[in-house]
């Protein structure tokens, strides 16, 4: 087995043994990855591998395409739809998952996260002068944070990462620094047309200690925090404008929300897939197609109802040991390359 295939399995299995541990199946809303991906991940899988395929025969370089996948979670994310690749050839299999760890590796410093850190290559461009100790700014990175994260969720259930990064620990002068970056905010996956206020979001904290990350950017330390500021498209929020700004969001994103109150499981499937689909926008463009989601996947999704014994899984979750699961999980990795 070739030792970056390697490397990447025990990456996977390292972070999602420590998600599954305990009960998490059942908390998940508004369904589990694996029911999702009953629907979406071999469509989707085959759609990303002849879409990056294309832009090589066009002689564009590695380097070339990560960057219009914009950010690392987001490739990363896709390793979780990855049992959907038995679809292709064995070879092709092991070649878009080098080529996704190409990707990773342009932006990250390591494309495993090892370290528990997620240590990305491109300039940081932070403003030291901008860190504000009060408990006020603190506070509203705190509730920023949470409000994006909970309108991700809709936006992206169970794929958040494909709208958002958070990287770090950075130690610059002394201080050391978390970001959090927030984009994809449209409300194209929920099939709305309205555009949304704010078109990236920044929050940078400057934190006691290390943070802890994993390969999916999944955050599982978050130290006290020292300073902050809040950078929304490119312009640093003052004291005055914190609460506005996020009023004006918290406004927004109620309004999004209160439009979705009745959706049905189905429709959170059509939700998830437009999402994931979504993703790769930047790619169909550049290769002059349209980005659509296959008709099939909304046609499965209406006529059949697939549905994961969560009992179960909540019981083999409980039943089993973090190591247990892990070697586990590496294993059914390992084999969709042989």
């Amino acid at each position: 087995m070739d030792d970056e295939i390697t490397k990447l399995c025990e990456a996977i299995a390292e972070s999602l043994s420590r998600l599954h541990k305990g009960d998490t199946a059942s908390a998940l809303w508004p369904f589990i990855p694996n029911e999702a991906g009953y629907y979406t991940e071999e469509p989707f899988i085959k759609e990303l591998s002849e879409t990056i395929n294309k832009l090589k025969e066009k002689k564009y370089s590695d380097n070339e395409i990560a960057l219009l996948f914009g950010n690392s979670a987001k490739i990363a994310q896709y390793f979780t739809l990855f049992h959907g690749a038995k679809i292709l050839a064995l070879q092709k299999r092991i070649e878009l998952a080098k080529d996704l760890i190409n990707f990773l590796a342009y932006y990250r410093k390591d494309p495993f996260c090892q370290d528990k850190s997620n240590i990305l290559l491109a300039d940081l461009r932070i403003d030291l002068a901008k860190l504000d100790k009060s408990s006020v700014s603190i506070e509203m990175c705190n509730k920023f944070s949470a409000l994006l994260l909970l309108y991700l969720e809709v936006l992206y259930p169970t794929m958040m990462r494909l709208g958002h990064e958070f990287h770090g620990t950075y130690s610059i002068r002394g201080k050391k620094l978390f970001i959090k970056e927030f984009f994809n905010l449209n409300p194209k996956s929920l099939n709305f047309k309205e555009p949304f206020s704010i078109g990236k979001i920044k929050i940078v904290e400057e934190v006691e200690s290390e943070v802890k990350l994993d390969f999916f950017n999944h955050l599982f330390s978050s130290p006290k925090k020292i300073s902050s500021y809040i950078e929304t498209d490119g312009k640093i929020l003052n004291k005055e404008d914190l609460k506005k700004a996020y009023e004006g969001l918290e406004g927004e994103i109620s309004s999004i929300i209160k439009k979705i109150l009745g959706f049905s499981r189905k429709d959170w499937f059509r939700v998830y897939a437009r999402g994931i689909f979504q993703s790769i926008d930047h790619l169909k463009v550049e290769l002059k197609e349209k980005n659509e989601v296959p008709s099939g996947v909304f046609e499965r999704i209406e006529r059949e109802n697939f549905e994961l014994p969560i009992k179960k899984i909540v019981e083999f979750q409980k039943t089993h040991t973090k190591e247990e699961i892990k070697e586990i999980t590496k294993n059914s990795y390992l084999k969709i390359f042989e």
